[in-house]
């Protein structure tokens, strides 16, 4: 539990473990702290939420020590232009407990009609903390060919945004293999749901592959 003094329950994560075979995996759901100035406080929640999952006597976080682990959820990373990019003086107007950006709205817009989401890449929180090692350390993050999923109009089918939020890649899935089994697993499909309108994000999916390791059994001396 991330949430607000660590008593409200409406951040935080959850961790399953399982094993295939001879093969280890992890998943931790998670849902960190909203707004686009909280990076810092999205990545000491990452933290918080990776030590927690220190089990079965582990020194180590789960990640550190099963084959193939996942973290995924609404991790709340936010697009942040970078002053250059902003073709207008910054004004900033108040909505909702938060200041956003007009112009890092319309830029932002700009490139989602485009198709440029590859350049909207380069401005997303998470990518910058993680290239600067400040988080989710050893983890890749499966990249998306589609608009942001939030902050999206309830009720509508297809990406039409709210423009009281700077739209976001929010919802991530990001991967983490052991030396020597990073081949062994494998992405096949990633998704949004734009057709679903009961949130203000889209839903997204993902499948992969894996080899499971056999199981060794040692075997026993005759009594």
């Amino acid at each position: 539990n991330t949430g607000l003094a660590h008593v409200f329950p409406n951040k935080g994560g959850l961790l399953a473990k399982l094993e295939v075979g001879g093969t280890s995996l992890c998943f931790v759901a998670a849902h960190l702290a909203a707004h686009s100035d909280h990076v810092q406080r999205r990545n000491a929640d990452v933290t918080e939420i990776l030590s927690g999952t220190k089990v079965s006597g582990m020194e180590l976080d789960a990640p550190s020590y099963c084959h193939h682990s996942f973290f995924f959820g609404d991790l709340n990373y936010r697009l942040e232009l970078r002053p250059e990019m902003r073709t207008s003086p910054r004004e900033a107007r108040e909505t909702d407990e938060l200041l956003e950006d007009d112009a890092d709205v319309d830029l932002i817009l700009q490139l989602i009609d485009a198709g440029d989401f590859q350049s909207l890449l380069q401005y997303d929180q998470l990518h910058v903390e993680m290239a600067a090692g400040r988080v989710l350390h050893g983890f890749s993050s499966a990249l998306p060919t589609w608009p942001p999923t939030y902050r999206v109009l309830k009720g509508e089918r297809g990406f039409h945004f709210d423009t009281k939020r700077v739209p976001s890649y929010c919802d991530r899935v990001l991967r983490r293999s052991l030396p020597g089994c990073q081949q062994q697993l494998q992405l096949r499909s990633f998704h949004a749901a734009p057709e679903v309108c009961t949130s203000d994000h889209k839903p997204i999916s993902s499948t992969w592959t894996f080899m499971a390791a056999p199981v060794f059994q040692i075997p026993t001396s005759p009594a």
